[in-house]
């Protein structure tokens, strides 16, 4: 966490407007709540907890609800593309590309459909599963 608070007060010592919503303990911003906040946001920071980690959950919740992801950069973050549906940037790097991304609407709708596209049509828990069920039919038939 110190990590995380680190990045986020660097990035609001930037000019980066942060807000910090949410956690496993507190059920606020859990269903319906956390569906209407992340529709409001304009750009979902993902600072993983330790550089590189790829955060599934956060990532698959973020762009199913067509949010524009910034992240740092992640280490095999597939099914997702940086440039295609989120964005990569150091931190460093972080408070100019929020504000290139908060002054081009047309590049936030793109990055938001392509990364809601992703989750919710092509990266589907029934066409994992088949793929799953595919490979296993494949192994079994191998002599």
């Amino acid at each position: 966490m110190a990590r995380r608070r680190r990045a986020l007060d660097f990035l609001q010592r930037s000019g980066v407007n942060v807000t910090v919503a949410g956690s496993w303990e507190d059920p606020q911003y859990w269903g319906e709540n956390r569906t209407k906040l992340l529709n409001r946001t304009k750009i979902l920071l993902n600072i993983p907890r330790t550089r590189g980690d790829y955060s599934g959950l956060r990532m698959f919740l973020g762009a199913a609800n067509g949010s524009v992801i910034l992240s740092e950069p992640l280490y095999r973050p597939e099914p997702f593309l940086p440039g295609q549906h989120y964005l990569e940037a150091e931190l460093e790097e972080m408070p100019s590309v929020a504000r290139d991304l908060l002054q081009d609407h047309a590049r936030r709708i793109a990055l938001g459909q392509a990364a809601r596209d992703q989750a919710t049509q092509v990266s589907t828990r029934s066409r994992s599963v088949s793929t799953l069920l595919r490979s296993i039919e494949a192994a079994r038939s191998e002599p």
